[in-house]
């Protein structure tokens, strides 16, 4: 499962009044940190895909952007978030 990562917990059944461990399945976030030409303007954390979206989407919400139309261009440093 992509950006899924398997972990150990202990399963509480309140019903049986039991614990028990077992495996389950987790969302995997990493830190994104934005940048606006060239200083730093926030960080966020996300499970690393769409990025880019990611990106242009919380600067249209927060205001910072009216229009796609400002935007000259978008890169994401895959090594530093993979």
């Amino acid at each position: 499962m992509k950006f899924m990562k398997s972990v150990e917990i202990l399963r509480i059944d309140l019903s049986k009044k039991e614990r028990r461990p077992a495996k389950d399945w987790v969302a995997e976030e990493k830190p994104l940190h934005l940048f606006l030409d060239g200083a730093f303007y926030a960080s966020t954390h996300c499970s690393p895909s769409n990025l880019e979206e990611l990106a242009v989407g919380h600067l249209a919400s927060e205001g910072i952007m009216k229009s796609t139309a400002e935007i000259e261009e978008v890169n994401v440093d895959r090594k530093s978030v993979v």
